[in-house]
């Protein structure tokens, strides 16, 4: 869809910048970002979560960003670190 909004010569953003194919985050970084982040709020399952996050999402950033968003949340703001799977399997 993006590609055909700047390549497409009828479009008005035809060549409005230059495109970038942009690669896969690689789990390994994604992982250790996504660690560090929810280690304040999941010490002791901040590994594993992360891990089962992106067992789900398969690394997709927009998928990975919005189910790492709501972990936190369930686990900072609610208080609920026991159920913090659930939301993972919901």
């Amino acid at each position: 869809m993006m590609t055909e909004i700047f390549e497409r010569k009828k479009s008005p953003f035809y060549h409005f910048g230059t495109l970038m194919r942009l690669k896969k985050i690689p789990y390994e970084d994604f992982y250790a970002y996504i660690t560090e982040r929810i280690k304040p709020v999941l010490a002791e399952q901040c590994e594993s979560v992360a891990g089962e996050i992106l067992a789900i999402t398969k690394c997709h950033p927009y998928y990975t960003q919005q189910l790492s968003s709501q972990v936190w949340e369930l686990a900072h703001y609610e208080d609920n670190k026991d159920n913090v799977r659930q939301i993972t399997y919901n």
